[in-house]
């Protein structure tokens, strides 16, 4: 064992799912594009969210820190998440955390924000 493991806490990685029903956009007329996906809810919580914190509480302060947005309702909380998990929920993150994500950062990584700056130290 490395004496790092000593010090590092126990992460929780933890896969979101939320109610974003109300803020789903408008049909379209046959013809015309929505370029932006509706609004800023729907378009950070549609596809689910993946997090590492240090519990559960720490994982939603992060997501809201992250978006600055209001939580809509979960509806599905998955803990200790693992790719083959995320490939039955979400393909798309699945394959966001093959190619780029850190899921053993503390912070967002799915979508994957966490990239730009590494994880998120303690505040």
């Amino acid at each position: 064992m490395n004496r790092d493991d000593d010090d590092r806490p126990d992460l929780l990685r933890l896969w979101l799912e939320f109610d974003v029903s109300d803020h789903k956009p408008e049909p379209l007329p046959p013809g015309h594009i929505q370029l932006d996906g509706g609004d800023p809810v729907w378009r950070a919580f549609s596809g689910g969210v993946g997090v590492t914190g240090y519990n559960e509480a720490d994982c939603l302060q992060l997501v809201t820190d992250a978006y600055q947005l209001p939580l809509p309702p979960i509806t599905v909380r998955i803990a200790d998440v693992t790719i083959a998990t995320l490939e039955e929920r979400s393909r798309p993150a699945a394959a966001a955390v093959r190619t780029y994500s850190v899921m053993v950062w503390r912070g967002v990584w799915y979508p994957s924000p966490n990239l730009g700056r590494g994880p998120v130290p303690l505040g």
